[in-house]
C-alpha cells in the first residue's frame, strides 16, 4: 500500500515548473519529492530522488485499472521521452510505503 500526503501550497503562488530531467541534477538530495504537472495542472504521478549522482528516480503513479498506486523507476532517457508539456514541481510530501511479502 502506498499513501502520499502532500502539504498544500500557498494560495496564489504558482509553483516553479521544471523539466523532468532536472530531477537528476545534483542539487536535489535523496528523498526529494516531485509531483508531475501537465498543461499547468497537477497530476497523480510523483517522483522521489534516490541521491546524488543517481541515474534514476522512483516513480509512483496511479493505475486506474488496479485502483491503486504502482511503483517503478525512470532514467534520464525515459524522462526525455515525456510530452513537452509535462513538468514537475518539488513538493513537501510524506510517502508511506508498506511492502507485503507474499510466499509462493
Amino acid at each position: 500500500m502506498i499513501d502520499i500526503k502532500v502539504e498544500k501550497r500557498l494560495q496564489g503562488k504558482f509553483p516553479k515548473l521544471l523539466k523532468p530531467t532536472n530531477m537528476l541534477d545534483n542539487e536535489w538530495s535523496r528523498g526529494t519529492v516531485f509531483q508531475q504537472w501537465s498543461n499547468e495542472v497537477a497530476g497523480t504521478t510523483f517522483y522521489i530522488t534516490c541521491g546524488h549522482h543517481e541515474k534514476r528516480v522512483v516513480s509512483i503513479w496511479w493505475c486506474d485499472e488496479d485502483e491503486s498506486y504502482l511503483i517503478s523507476t525512470d532514467n534520464k532517457k525515459d524522462l526525455k521521452n515525456f510530452n513537452s508539456k509535462v513538468r514537475v514541481v518539488e513538493i513537501k510530501a510524506e510517502v508511506d510505503l508498506r511492502l507485503v511479502l507474499a510466499s509462493f
